[in-house]
């Protein structure tokens, strides 16, 4: 096996040439927001509080009152983790249908930055 080494280029690591910045394009807003909902709280070491209870409670028995529960915390732990979007929680629909075995969710927003709104949508089947 070889190894290759590259020295065509140079680095200067006294100039600052990372920076910090936010991203708002909307496909990457809608990816956090999935990473969010689809992560469980203690799932990640260095933040154990990041994520949502949606994935531990999709083989739960869920009715209208944990339904609407459920939503609540999404709407919640979206608020928290995503600073970016403000969620607009009279549009955020969470639908069960019993005979598909099915959960789809709508999680509306507005992105702070440029005022656009958009949804975050999925369907889980279980």
């Amino acid at each position: 096996m070889s190894n290759f080494i590259i020295t065509d280029y140079a680095i200067d690591l006294s100039k600052q040439s990372l920076t910090v910045s936010d991203v708002y394009d909307n496909q990457a807003i809608l990816q956090s927001v999935e990473n969010i909902l689809l992560t469980i709280p203690g799932e990640r070491v260095f933040e154990p509080e990041f994520g949502s209870e949606l994935m531990t409670t999709v083989f739960k028995n869920i009715n209208a009152q944990s339904g609407e529960r459920l939503l609540d915390s999404l709407i919640a732990s979206i608020n928290k983790w995503e600073p970016r979007v403000t969620v607009l929680s009279k549009d955020c629909k969470l639908y069960l249908n019993p005979r598909e075995n099915s959960l789809t969710i709508y999680i509306s927003f507005i992105i702070n930055k440029s005022y656009a709104k958009s949804v975050y949508s999925k369907k889980l089947s279980f």
